[in-house]
């Protein structure tokens, strides 16, 4: 249902329920942290739910994280990438080209990693979900991920009302 993307009763949010949970789940999912607090900004742009989202996050670990995301990107565009920087190199995924890219300490270049076998994403995770409750497969995100998300968009909510960082437990 196309309208049920703008009706705050039915998503109860706008672009971090629809879009910025995919690049959240994906960051947890491949760095593995876990987040302890959140400072997010949020504009509605005169509509009853957001339109564009700035989300900071602080992990346990001390690293942190900014995740933004837009719903003024024009019609049939896709920006979709995850960038992790740490302190003995870059990480680069680009969800929607499926590239990724990784430069080493003391390498002079990025290298392009191999290309994975292309799915239907969208559609294996929620049915891995239903079937591993069934019993019929294991489980391919691990559960947590999906808890983290959930406690990372709540906080950024909170924390766009309140205009102060929200504490995750």
């Amino acid at each position: 249902n196309p309208t049920s993307y703008s009706d705050p009763s039915i998503v109860g949010g706008g672009q971090g329920h629809t879009q910025a949970t995919h690049t959240i789940g994906e960051l947890l999912y491949l760095c593995g942290l876990r987040p302890v607090s959140v400072l997010a900004y949020m504009n509605n742009l005169d509509l009853p739910l957001d339109v564009v989202d700035a989300i900071a996050v602080r992990f346990a670990s001390g690293a942190l994280a900014t995740i933004s995301s837009s719903g003024l990107v024009p019609p049939r565009t896709v920006v979709f990438g995850t960038q992790i920087i740490g302190d003995k190199g870059l990480f680069t995924v680009d969800s929607t080209r499926w590239t990724a890219k990784i430069w080493l300490e003391g390498e002079p270049t990025p290298r392009e990693l191999a290309q994975p076998e292309r799915r239907n994403v969208t559609a294996e995770v929620p049915r891995n979900f239903v079937r591993a409750i069934l019993g019929e497969e294991e489980l391919h995100i691990p559960t947590q991920v999906a808890v983290d998300t959930v406690k990372i968009l709540d906080a950024a909510y909170r924390s766009a009302e309140s205009g102060r960082a929200v504490e995750i437990r």
